[in-house]
């Protein structure tokens, strides 16, 4: 996880040069979030579905 995490706080560095380390990381700890949230939604949806 940490290198990934690292992996994407260095993409958003070279998007957006003018960031702090501290804006970088909130963007890079909601976009994990955002993509962990959608990923279990998506799961629990398919459960439901193969239930139905």
């Amino acid at each position: 996880m940490t290198d990934t995490y690292n992996q994407l706080k260095n993409e958003l560095r070279a998007l957006y040069p003018g960031f702090t380390d501290i804006e970088l990381n909130e963007m890079a700890n909601c976009l994990i979030d955002f993509y962990t949230t959608l990923t279990e939604a998506t799961i629990e949806n398919n459960e439901e579905n193969k239930e139905l």
